[in-house]
């Protein structure tokens, strides 16, 4: 089973961060409708789709949306403002049924008759609320490993998807050894 990170602060980012290494060779991390299953599972956002199958073809229904919500959400990065085109399929996805909530002895649920369709809903929900708001000027690309992050930072200037214990904590260590390696001027 693979290994996904949920860091950037955002479902439908983590969804567009499934992709890895996209600034060298892309590795896809969704490879199999299982994937998929497992993905939705580890986010902990998506409590109705445990153990529902998905087709190949929802599979690759999801990975466009994943493209179109990495795009939108890369062209907000780099200029402020998302391409309508890409806008299409995310307002397509989030018109599908989405999962609802239902009261139950234990407290809550979330509940859907077509999971599959709640999920897309529920994924491109969140994209339009992060795109389509003046939080989308917290969006952020990590420096280091070049994922898509929502920065939910107080002074919003972070530069990684995670300071004390990933990317960030990587490039402080790196620039730490460099800093050691250069000469020092000593008056003597």
């Amino acid at each position: 089973m693979r290994h996904f990170e949920f860091r950037s602060g955002a479902l439908s980012l983590d969804l567009a961060d499934t992709v890895a290494d996209r600034d060298g060779v892309d590795v896809e991390l969704l490879g199999t409708p299982e994937d998929v299953g497992h993905w939705a599972t580890a986010s902990g956002k998506l409590p109705f789709m445990s153990g529902v199958d998905v087709s190949e073809g929802e599979l690759e229904t999801l990975r466009v949306l994943r493209e179109d919500i990495y795009t939108a959400a890369s062209s907000v990065v780099a200029d402020g403002d998302a391409k309508p085109l890409e806008a299409r399929v995310i307002n397509d996805a989030a018109a599908r049924r989405p999962a609802r909530a239902v009261l139950t002895a234990g407290g809550m649920d979330l509940v859907a008759d077509d999971p599959v369709a709640a999920m897309f809903a529920a994924i491109a929900t969140d994209a339009i609320g992060l795109l389509g708001s003046d939080r989308r000027h917290r969006l952020r690309r990590c420096q280091e490993c070049r994922m898509l992050f929502f920065d939910a930072s107080p002074p919003g200037k972070r530069l990684w998807c995670s300071s004390s214990s990933g990317c960030g904590n990587r490039a402080k260590i790196r620039r730490h050894r460099e800093s050691m390696k250069k000469p020092k001027d000593h008056p003597c």
